[in-house]
């Protein structure tokens, strides 16, 4: 088959969530570039060849399905995975949805666009009110606050909004205040001698000439940046703190399940009486060869 198309089918599992779709992107590619030589394997094959309708209902299915699985692919890659990254996933998939649903061209598969639509809200819609995954996204600079919260159509957007900025607010006057209190607790044990009262202006942490509530009001009125996370991209260590704690759980289970798969590849019966650290080192360690 290689020698006629250039490549091979894709055969849909249940493991690979996106798999079905993966096939039929694949056959439809080979639709558009090596029809010729996909008619020639099933003439040889003497099975009969797609029709008109069957390849026109596989290019809508390509093009309405597009959106969830890309957002699958994003949420369970291991790059960036951010629990900031789910609600602007899910409202660009449901505003990309909604946007096919209101064309005209659909012929086959109309249906298929509400459904995912109305299963995405009535498995996801409950997220969208939870303010700790709205803190996730509003502190992880590629999203922060921005537009993605108006392609939800249940919510407020604006009110949402507001209520983010007045917690975050109140989260990062709370930090900065506790570090200020730290700062000065530790300066009243220090030994006041003449060489601490010469060198004191080193070791007081210098005051910004901006309040930190004023910079984190402006790290979420910017734009959302793609650049690489560095040690610049947060004004203010409270900022960073913040999207560290509400970003550390992951917004999908499938790398963690990837590395139980590495289990059995380890715990074979000649290691079934390795400790429990021996035997997490080696997962670890295979996971880290796999992926280099």
């Amino acid at each position: 088959m290689s020698q006629e198309v250039g490549k091979l089918l894709l055969v849909p599992n249940a493991t690979r969530w996106n798999s079905m779709y993966d096939a039929v992107v694949r056959l439809v590619d080979m639709f558009d570039n090596k029809k010729t030589g996909l008619q020639n394997i099933c003439r040889k094959m003497e099975i009969r060849f797609f029709t008109t309708y069957d390849i026109a209902f596989l290019r809508e299915y390509k093009d309405v399905m597009g959106p969830i699985a890309v957002g699958l692919n994003v949420l369970q890659g291991e790059e960036k995975a951010y629990m900031g990254r789910l609600l602007p996933m899910l409202a660009s998939a449901l505003n990309s949805l909604a946007a096919k649903g209101m064309d005209n061209y659909l012929e086959y598969c109309k249906p298929l666009v509400h459904s995912p639509i109305q299963g995405l809200k009535k498995r996801f819609g409950h997220l969208f009110h939870d303010m700790d995954c709205i803190l996730a996204s509003a502190t992880d600079p590629n999203y922060k606050l921005s537009f993605w919260l108006d392609w939800f159509p249940d919510i407020n957007a604006e009110g949402v909004r507001k209520k983010a900025t007045n917690q975050l607010s109140r989260l990062v006057e709370k930090s900065v205040h506790e570090a200020e209190s730290s700062s000065s607790s530790e300066g009243d044990n220090k030994d006041h001698d003449m060489e601490y009262e010469l060198f004191q202006a080193l070791y007081e942490t210098p005051r910004r000439n901006e309040n930190d509530s004023d910079l984190f009001k402006c790290f979420l009125g910017e734009k959302p940046s793609k650049k690489t996370f560095d040690k610049d991209t947060f004004p203010n260590k409270a900022m960073r703190e913040l999207f560290i704690k509400y970003n550390t759980p992951i917004p999908s289970s499938a790398a963690v399940e990837r590395m139980f798969s590495m289990g059995k590849d380890v715990l074979r019966p000649k290691r079934c009486r390795m400790s429990d650290k021996h035997f997490e080192m080696l997962v670890f360690l295979r996971g880290e060869q796999m992926n280099n």
